[in-house]
This record gives C-alpha cells, sequence and structure tokens, in this order.
C-alpha cells in the first residue's frame, strides 16, 4: 500500500475525543430542545390547544421543562472554570490584569446573538400584535419597562443577565483566589455552594441574584476542578464533601432543581474521569453543531412561535387537532433559524474603532 493511501486511511479514523466534551454536548442539546418545547406548552394560543389535544404531555412539559434549566447552569460552571484555567497565569502572578479582558470576551459572546435575537422578537411580536390578540405577546419595548411592569420582550431574558454575573463571579473568585493554595480555593468554592444551598436557594425571592444560582453554578465548577485533582483520595474527599452539602441542603427542603443539578454535576465527575471515546466524524461534526447553536436556539424560539401563532391565528388554523403539527413547524423553523444565526456570527466582534486603517495606494 503506497504512503498515500495510508495518509487517506489514516485521515477517515474518527479521533479520539474526551468523554466530558461529548457529554456536555448531549447535555447541552437535550436542555435546549427541554427549554424549547417548555416554552412552546406555556405561551400563545397553541400552547391553549395543545393542552386541550394532549393535557397529561403539555402539563408534564409545562411542570418539569424549566428544570433544564439547571443543566446549563451545572455545565456552564463546568466550562469556565475549565476555561479559567487556561486563560490565567500560573499559581504566583496576579490575574487581575486579565479579568476585564474575560468579562468583555464574555459579554461580546452573549451580546452579540442576544442583541440580533431582540431585534427579531420585536419584529415578531409587532406581527403577533397585528394578527391576534394574546395576553402573552410582549408590548411594544419602552426604556420605561420594569418601572411600569411591562413583561420583557422575549422569555428567557433574565437567564442572559444571570449567566453574565455568575461568570463575572467565577473570574473574581479566581482572581481573589490565584495565589491561595489549591485547598483554600476550593475550600472558599465549597463554602459559596453551601451558602447558595442551605440560604439562598430555599428563598424564591433571591431567584433573581446570582446567589441563588451559584447552587448549580458552583457545582460545576467544583466538579471540574476536583476531577483534575492528581490523588485519588483527594478526589475521594472532595466528592463525599459535595455529597454532605447536597444531602444536607436537601434535607433542609426537598428541591428537585437541586437533585437534577447533582445528577448533572456527578455525570460530568464520571465523564472527565473516563477513557476519551472514539466518535464517528459525521457524529461528533453533528453533536458539536447542535451544541453551538443552542444559544441561538435558545434565543429565537420565542420569535418563532410569534411568528407561527400571529399566522395560524390569522387563518384559524390553531385548534386541539393542529396544536402539535403547528409547534413542530415552529421547532424546525427555529432549529433553521439558530444554525443560520450560529453561522452569520461566527465572525468576532470588531468595532470600528478596533480596524487598523488601509494604506492607501500611491500613484506612480
Amino acid at each position: 500500500m503506497s504512503a498515500s493511501c495510508r495518509a487517506d486511511k489514516r485521515s477517515v479514523v474518527a479521533p479520539l475525543v474526551a468523554a466530558d466534551v461529548i457529554w456536555v454536548d448531549v447535555l447541552k442539546v437535550l436542555a435546549a430542545q427541554f427549554i424549547v418545547w417548555h416554552h412552546f406548552v406555556l405561551y400563545g394560543p397553541m400552547a391553549q390547544a395543545a393542552h386541550e389535544a394532549t393535557p397529561t404531555l403539555a402539563a408534564w412539559l409545562a411542570e418539569y421543562g424549566l428544570l433544564a434549566v439547571q443543566v446549563f447552569l451545572v455545565v456552564g460552571g463546568y466550562l469556565t472554570a475549565q476555561s479559567l484555567q487556561r486563560a490565567l497565569p500560573a499559581a504566583g502572578t496576579s490575574a487581575w490584569p486579565k479579568v476585564g479582558g474575560l468579562v468583555w470576551r464574555r459579554w461580546q459572546r452573549l451580546m452579540k446573538p442576544f442583541a440580533l435575537a431582540m431585534v427579531l422578537t420585536v419584529l415578531a411580536a409587532w406581527l403577533a400584535r397585528s394578527w391576534m390578540s394574546d395576553a402573552d405577546t410582549p408590548a411594544a419595548p419602552s426604556l420605561l419597562q420594569d418601572w411600569l411592569e411591562v413583561p420583557a420582550l422575549s422569555v428567557g431574558v433574565w437567564y442572559v443577565a444571570i449567566d453574565l454575573q455568575l461568570y463575572i463571579s467565577l473570574v473574581l473568585w479566581a482572581a481573589l483566589a490565584q495565589s491561595w493554595a489549591a485547598w483554600a480555593r476550593g475550600g472558599l468554592l465549597l463554602v459559596a455552594v453551601a451558602a447558595s444551598l442551605w440560604v439562598w436557594n430555599l428563598d424564591s425571592d433571591w431567584d433573581m441574584a446570582p446567589w441563588y444560582f451559584w447552587a448549580s453554578y458552583g457545582l460545576g465548577a467544583l466538579v471540574q476542578r476536583a476531577a483534575g485533582l492528581n490523588r485519588a483520595w483527594q478526589r475521594a474527599l472532595v466528592a463525599g464533601l459535595l455529597a454532605v452539602v447536597v444531602v444536607l441542603a436537601l434535607d433542609l427542603a426537598w428541591r428537585s432543581r437541586v437533585a437534577l443539578a447533582a445528577a448533572v454535576a456527578l455525570s460530568l465527575w464520571w465523564a472527565a474521569q473516563s477513557r476519551p471515546l472514539r466518535l464517528p466524524l459525521t457524529l461528533k461534526a453533528g453533536l458539536s453543531a447542535l451544541a453551538a447553536q443552542s444559544y441561538a436556539l435558545f434565543l429565537l424560539h420565542y420569535a418563532a412561535s410569534l411568528v407561527v401563532s400571529a399566522v395560524a391565528t390569522r387563518w384559524e388554523w390553531v385548534d386541539a387537532q393542529s396544536a402539535w403539527w403547528l409547534m413542530a413547524l415552529t421547532w424546525a423553523l427555529s432549529m433553521l433559524a439558530a444554525a443560520w444565526m450560529t453561522r452569520v456570527l461566527a465572525q468576532p466582534m470588531v468595532w470600528p474603532w478596533q480596524v487598523a486603517p488601509q494604506p492607501v495606494a500611491q500613484g506612480r
């Protein structure tokens, strides 16, 4: 066999991929789908028709679909801790000079798709207000929306704000504890998770504050740091401490969201210590693409729902028989829109003042 043939054969062999990378993609894809269908059965005329058609399924999605947010929170904490390990300097060097750049890049990553999604949602809401009358349709945007107690422009806007606040808090923790011993850094993180689980997460009045969600986000961060410890007894000690913290939290008050967050954290712990897997290239590429589109899907599915609801209401297509077909159409449009947005916004944001001036060609 020639060298070129052997090279061609090697090029089609699926490479080994870390198990936690694959599992994170799977979790993101599944959680995004649950959130989308949860919102489909909550808002608009199609949701009402779906509850008439299949009340048990619609009620289950309405009640439990929101738990998928916990998956995003745990995975978010895990990935942020992982990225900070690579981005921050080694112990003994101050990390504070990097804090501003890290937060700015995170803001860019969140705000580019968010801004475009809000423009599309405003246009979709205008169409919906023109063609149907529904209490769930957002009102026209106003700078005084919070003061006038007008509903938000889109579902899930709160999560984008919380995600940025949680990221900033973890960056500040990493910068503050950069020069500390490893056990002290981990101890501070564990205290923050315990305080959230035992105090703030018990009170729903805090559910718009980042420390309420540290229960889940911090679990993901702790698992990522602990899974990378060199000694087995160290990993076992951290696992035992986390188990005690979670069990005591559930003993104080059973919360399905906390139980799910702990289960997701445990699955990430397992994946991080498992052997790399070999997936077919097409499967790995498809899974990675869907995972990368999950944020765009989260932002755009409500606009798609408004458009389909408006058109279906205008032509009187909404009833119990067509509800799930219409929602399936909405899902397909959402997936296409998410793929489009992810591709369009793949390039980094460049502001006008960041563009280097081009040299002027000199004539002869």
